[in-house]
């Protein structure tokens, strides 16, 4: 009987390792080089080129495929303020993950100015756990229709780690 329920225990410690295994491989922060449908998961630092001016924008990529983005551009210059972009992404296979994000734009005075709508698909590398895209940038009204392009943009994102 002894016996039997040692062999019971190790055959329990088994197959609780053998589960336990992919999905610890599944959390992991992107070192691995599987291409992997979670690997954006967590913020981002991105360095945005557009017309020989760079700026930085940090993007949080959430579980369930949502986004939350926000940059440095000085929209006060051209006579706009803009509030946080909310989007949406999703993996498309082989480390590629197509997004949108939507800010608002406003006037000085606080009154709706239209909105800056973002495409792009990120080419994500699992070797150094970065990402570079080439995006899309088009205005547009409030509603996010009659859209006119403004730019386009290349960027590259290095992960931003927590603790450090």
């Amino acid at each position: 009987m002894k016996n039997k329920k040692i062999m019971f225990t190790c055959l329990v410690a088994a197959l609780l390792t053998a589960f336990l295994i992919p999905v610890n491989a599944q959390i992991q922060d992107g070192c691995n080089n599987a291409p992997r449908g979670d690997a954006l998961l967590g913020t981002w630092r991105v360095r945005i080129t557009q017309n020989a001016l760079p700026l930085d924008e940090l993007m949080t990529f959430s579980t369930g495929g949502g986004i939350v983005e926000s940059n440095n551009f000085a929209f006060f210059q051209i006579g706009l303020a803009a509030g946080p972009g909310h989007g949406t992404w999703r993996y498309a296979g082989r480390n590629r993950f197509p997004f949108t994000f939507i800010k608002f734009l406003f006037t000085p005075e606080g009154a709706a100015a239209g909105t800056l709508k973002v495409t792009s698909v990120i080419t994500y590398s699992p070797r150094n756990d970065t990402w570079s895209s080439e995006a899309t940038v088009v205005t547009c009204d409030t509603m996010v229709n009659n859209c006119m392009p403004l730019d386009i943009t290349n960027g590259h994102a290095t992960r931003i780690v927590a603790g450090l």
